[in-house]
């Protein structure tokens, strides 16, 4: 029995070992197929991960210009020595990752979702630089409030796409060139054309728009706003805006200012509260709008809050000049086709006025701000508008109180602002070419060396310096205490 047995081992061995130690290239081909196929589906994952989390981005970074989020933090995703991306750190959305650069992996035919601003100052998603419209043939908005995500699958080698509840539609190939799996084709689409990270804010340019968003990094103070949706606008109505204010000390005063045809009062409790705006008068969508003014002794947030004519509240950011007590010049830039108009507040009239316009399709709109000789800041809303379009674009001039002074002059033309001890200090520096509010450990560069800077800061009656490497002197003879 262990002779057959034996006999039959041998035998079948030979049948099974024979050919293929003769020849095996056919199993080096198979597993060189299965290689390919399993290179080529990661492939396509990694492509609709970074496509997804790009959208994701997107959509929060949408929601931080409408007032309903902000940013605490951006780090760098990196491969190796190469940045290919930021995780950004949103309050409310958690972190977020984009990506840029060339996905080559996704085929030339990856889709590309991005966002642009319209008319109405609200944000809408685009594929490949054209507006996504939905079923009624409306623009779909990307948002808090009323917004629809664009979703992105890959199946059968194929890119699809969906809006909301919509149908999957197919897009394009997901592999190589012409969709040839094992192939990596031309380099994918790149979504943003310009990521740029500072002390203070991230800065992204897409790539198939054009669109420039700009978020704050806010870690000191920032405010978000619960709204209700679309709203009744007509005269006697009322709308009611939660907000949230998040502040490093703990602590912050919140203004709103209304203009004629609307009235604000502010309902606080500590950092959260409310915001009752009424409807006094028929809205002059162009002028009609309540700007939102929050500080907590350090820094200073405004926010502007409108209706159109759709019932809907747009929250956005001021653009806002500082000027210390002395006064000077402010610019603002605006963009249009044709001549705008400028309104200045009433109660601002006295100090601030215009000057100029530059009649180009990127306006720049001048002022002069006369010298403040009280010891109170004081503030003044500016609109421009184009005959004819809903919304007006806000401008805010801030102007300090008079306050101690004194000059440094720096040796080189990196500048590390001067460390100030003392009580319930605050104020702005005023670099020559920039003014910004005064902290310890704030950095300037300059273009040519040797340039002086004018520090205005409240509550100098008792204050000592330090930090004065690169400093080659300090002007103390107009201290204004």
């Amino acid at each position: 029995m262990k002779k057959y047995t034996l006999l039959l081992t041998i035998v079948l061995a030979a049948m099974v070992c024979s050919p293929a130690c003769q020849d095996i290239s056919g199993l080096e081909n198979d597993v060189n197929s299965l290689k390919e196929k399993y290179n080529t589906l990661e492939q396509r994952v990694a492509a609709l991960e970074k496509a997804t989390s790009n959208i994701d981005a997107l959509q929060a970074a949408v929601n931080t210009l409408q007032g309903y989020d902000f940013v605490t933090a951006v780090n760098e995703i990196k491969e190796g020595d190469a940045v290919v991306g930021y995780e950004i750190a949103f309050n409310k959305a958690g972190n977020r990752k984009i990506y840029n650069g060339k996905d080559g992996a996704a085929g030339k035919d990856a889709p590309v979702i991005g966002v642009i601003e319209g008319d109405d100052h609200l944000y809408y998603w685009t594929l490949d630089g054209t507006v996504i419209k939905g079923a009624d043939g409306k623009p779909l908005q990307a948002g808090a409030q009323d917004g629809i995500t664009p979703e992105l699958k890959i199946e059968g080698g194929d890119w699809y796409v969906r809006y909301g509840t919509g149908e999957w539609k197919k897009y394009g190939k997901a592999t190589g060139d012409n969709g040839a799996n094992g192939a990596a084709g031309k380099d994918g689409d790149t979504w943003f054309s310009s990521v740029t990270v500072s002390n203070n804010s991230l800065t992204l340019v897409l790539a198939s728009t054009g669109q420039k968003i700009v978020i704050p990094i806010s870690t000191d103070l920032a405010i978000t706003f619960t709204t209700p949706g679309s709203v009744t606008t007509t005269p006697g109505s009322t709308v009611e805006i939660g907000y949230t204010i998040t502040s490093a000390t703990g602590a912050a005063e919140i203004d709103a200012i209304p203009t004629s045809g609307v009235k604000a009062k502010v309902a606080a409790s500590g950092l959260t509260g409310k915001i009752n705006v009424v409807i006094t008068a028929a809205l002059d969508y162009q002028y009609d709008k309540v700007t939102v003014i929050v500080t907590n002794g350090k820094s200073t947030v405004l926010k502007k809050i409108t209706f159109n004519n759709g019932g809907q509240i747009i929250i956005s950011d001021v653009s806002t000049a500082l000027l210390t007590y002395r006064g000077g010049n402010a610019s603002f830039n605006y963009s249009s086709d044709v001549d705008c108009q400028v309104a200045i507040e009433q109660s601002a009239a006295s100090w601030v006025a215009h000057t100029s316009t530059k009649a180009l399709k990127a306006h720049t709109v001048f002022f002069s701000v006369a010298q403040n000789n009280t010891s109170s800041n004081r503030t003044a809303h500016i609109s421009v508008w184009n005959p004819g379009v809903e919304n007006s674009a806000d401008f805010t001039i801030v102007q300090y109180g008079k306050t101690g002074s004194f000059a440094v002059t720096y040796t080189g033309t990196s500048a590390s602002a001067v460390s100030i001890q003392g009580s319930n200090l605050s104020g702005l520096v005023d670099w020559g070419d920039q003014v910004e509010q005064w902290s310890n450990g704030i950095t300037h560069t300059y273009a040519v060396a040797g340039q002086t800077a004018e520090y205005y800061v409240n509550n100098l009656q008792s204050f000592s310096l330090a930090s004065l490497s690169g400093v080659s002197g300090i002007n103390v003879k107009d201290i204004n205490i």
